[in-house]
């Protein structure tokens, strides 16, 4: 971590959740236009962050980096709510990460030729039983 490599990586890694962080807040941005609405920031939490603690570096993967008390979205999937939570003080055994979403059923390589193979298949995939 600390070789010229290690550290040249950390620094691109954070223009990348420094570009992440303004993608977000540019779609934001425009959907709220599109929408004719106001946006305000609630989370800008990246879900794909390397964080430096003592001893080591946590990868969160997979897990969105928390703190007790932020606020953060856990996406749900096409058959399951997305839900807003106030992070409690009980992160240290998740390493300070908590789930950004629902996961999927199956991985994208199974998915490949598994749906839309005709259109009723197609056009189920327009609608869930949420609307």
């Amino acid at each position: 971590p600390d070789s010229a490599d290690g550290i040249h990586w950390r620094r691109q890694h954070d223009v990348c959740v420094a570009w992440a962080s303004l993608n977000r807040s540019l779609i934001a941005e425009r959907a709220a236009s599109v929408l004719k609405s106001d946006v305000r920031l609630v989370a800008d939490i990246p879900h794909n962050l390397v964080r430096q603690r003592v001893g080591g570096f946590v990868h969160h993967k997979g897990s969105a980096a928390v703190a007790a008390g932020d606020i953060a979205p856990i996406a749900g999937s096409r058959a399951s709510l997305s839900y807003v939570v106030q992070v409690l003080d009980a992160t240290g055994s998740s390493l300070g990460g908590i789930s950004h979403g629902a996961g999927r059923k199956y991985d994208r390589a199974t998915m490949h030729g598994r749906a839309g193979r005709n259109r009723s298949e197609r056009d189920a995939l327009l609608r869930n039983g949420w609307g």
